[in-house]
């Protein structure tokens, strides 16, 4: 008699199991036809938050995660170096995307107006770029006051959706 009033105990959490995997799928769909995804980038327990806009062109590339810090170089006579990465997908490959590519960052202060662009060199999805902080024209103590915004491009002429991040 005992089992027969636990047996229908499993089937109930079945159902409920079910009802929450459903839920969580829809949610899932829901979130990928939303219009803007967050993504956050992480390093030495700093942590950021960008902003990519999906494309309606399935041949673009698209920025995955991008970050802009100014750090220390390690000698004491270099000062500090902003440094500027972003990995990037191509729907081609990324050996499609160009390896050079001029203004493909710009740093914009907090009204959005652009003080100053950078290009990005690009190898295998990771695109760099670094300029120490003498010949810049943001100085790194007010870093988080600004954004870099990196736009990557393919061999085709196809450009990724802008993705924001702010200074570090």
């Amino acid at each position: 008699m005992r089992y027969l009033l636990i047996l229908p105990l499993f089937f109930a959490c079945g159902e409920k199991d079910k009802k929450d995997e459903t839920a969580n799928e829809d949610t899932a769909a829901q979130e990928a036809n939303s219009e803007t995804t967050t993504n956050t980038t992480s390093d030495s327990g700093n942590s950021d938050s960008g902003t990519i806009t999906p494309s309606a062109d399935l041949n673009n590339p698209v920025i995955v995660e991008a970050e802009a810090r100014c750090e220390e170089t390690g000698a004491s006579t270099d000062g500090k170096i902003w440094v500027f990465q972003a990995t990037v997908t191509d729907p081609q490959g990324v050996d499609t995307l160009k390896a050079f590519m001029p203004d493909a960052i710009e740093i914009q202060d907090p009204g959005g107006n652009t003080v100053e662009s950078r290009p990005m060199v690009c190898a295998a999805g990771v695109c760099t770029d670094s300029v120490a902080e003498a010949q810049f024209d943001v100085p790194c103590a007010t870093a988080s006051n600004f954004n870099a915004v990196f736009i990557a491009t393919d061999e085709q002429g196809n450009t990724s959706d802008p993705f924001s991040v702010t200074c570090q």
